[in-house]
């Protein structure tokens, strides 16, 4: 059963376009903790200036997207040669960011705070590392998580401890598909899900880091590993959904972007 039959009907194509249709009456922030929404299929959130213009033509550049959370942690790109690009009707009928080796968005100022769950629905193209999303600098003692295809096949997972160490989960994925990857950073252990399917979990062995930082959209570190794909939607919450919830959001992305 779909979000779209349980909760009511997408408005007509006529009424609504396709790349800012939302699926049914659900919504993320309806889970509570929802602090940062990305959704690149909603031109009403893309801009490409700071917050005045909205794109409109297959291929504007993005200077910012904004956070449909609420809270205002909108994602931006002061640098035109790294912005990257809205390409509509590309999934499912809907508008993407297209992320071309060097473009990344910067949210900054975002702060960590022990737990969270991280949802990324992707296509990476490329057949060696690159990122997807992340809060770290150069130090591990400032990295909060890293999420980011690893080789041809694997997707990791990673949260950071206050000793400080990696602690990194692995989920199976093939690079010639979209997927939804959710990472999820518990008290006690850190498990990362391809399509709704876990990998195994990973003790943590610590508390988790708490600390305020840049996230990064399209890169995993401030050095070379940089997105070649596309990006639909991101989204973040400040704690470690159960996993009725975790599976409500998943089905909702899937619904959407019809993933698997």
């Amino acid at each position: 059963m779909t979000f779209g039959s349980t909760f009511g009907r997408v408005l007509s194509p006529m009424f609504q376009p396709k790349s800012q249709a939302k699926v049914g009456g659900w919504l993320p922030t309806d889970i509570s903790g929802c602090k940062l929404w990305l959704d690149f299929s909603d031109a009403n959130f893309l801009y490409t200036d700071a917050g005045s213009t909205k794109v409109s033509n297959d291929g504007d550049k993005i200077y910012q997207a904004n956070d449909k959370s609420g809270n205002g942690y909108h994602a931006v790109q002061a640098t035109v040669d790294y912005r990257p690009l809205y390409k509509s009707g590309i999934k499912n009928g809907l508008s993407v960011g297209n992320f071309d080796g060097y473009d990344q968005l910067i949210i900054s100022n975002f702060t960590v705070d022990g737990d969270w769950t991280i949802f990324n629905v992707f296509k990476d193209t490329k057949t060696y590392t690159t990122g997807v999303m992340c809060m770290a600098e150069l130090s591990e003692s400032v990295r909060g998580f890293v999420m980011r295809p690893y080789d041809n096949s694997t997707f990791r997972v990673y949260a950071y401890n206050t000793t400080p160490t990696a602690i990194i989960a692995t989920v199976p994925i093939d690079r010639s598909n979209y997927w939804i990857v959710t990472g999820k950073a518990a008290s006690d252990y850190i498990t990362a899900y391809a399509n709704g399917n876990a990998g195994t979990p990973v003790n943590t062995v610590g508390t988790l880091n708490t600390i305020t930082n840049t996230v990064r959209i399209g890169s995993s570190f401030a050095d070379n590993n940089y997105l070649y794909g596309n990006i639909c939607e991101i989204l973040y919450y400040d704690s470690a959904l159960s996993d009725t919830d975790r599976q409500t959001v998943e089905t909702y992305l899937n619904d959407k972007w019809a993933i698997y």
